[in-house]
């Protein structure tokens, strides 16, 4: 993906540095904004929400003051949503297809698995039979 970029450091009186800030505002109550350096130009689209970073520093003889504001692009990332009466069947993470088109394969039936304590009891039940004395009857 290409990045349009726009850079500007430079000392600036007072009065040049408020025409960039209505500028600015003037964009986002438009919704648009265009950044402009020679013949070089960034368009940007504001969305509905932004990040706001705002610090402010204070050394000795020197101050400082940022602001970045940062959104998405509005369709960015969005992704495509359908209302089905299909389930999607996963193959891959990333890969999904109507279960219709896709034809189940048949498992062999799973046997039933004895856990540990099963089998404990039942070698205790043979061992136990084994040493009982036969009944006369």
């Amino acid at each position: 993906m290409e990045t349009d970029k726009i850079e500007l450091k430079q000392i600036q009186k007072i009065a040049e540095v408020v025409i960039y800030l209505e500028g600015l505002i003037k964009g986002f109550k438009e919704g648009k904004i265009v950044v402009q350096k020679g013949e070089g130009f960034v368009s940007l689209v504001p969305a509905e929400q932004v990040t706001v970073m705002v610090e402010a520093k204070k050394k000795k003889d020197k101050e400082k003051f940022s602001l970045e504001l940062s959104w998405h692009a509005a369709n960015a990332n969005l992704e495509s949503v359908s209302i089905k009466t299909v389930e999607p069947v996963c193959k891959k993470e990333s890969v999904c297809t109507k279960k219709s088109e896709v034809k189940e394969e048949k498992k062999p039936e799973a046997k039933p698995v004895e856990n540990k304590a099963e089998k404990l009891i039942k070698e205790d039940a043979k061992i136990s039979d084994k040493n009982k004395p036969a009944q006369k009857g």
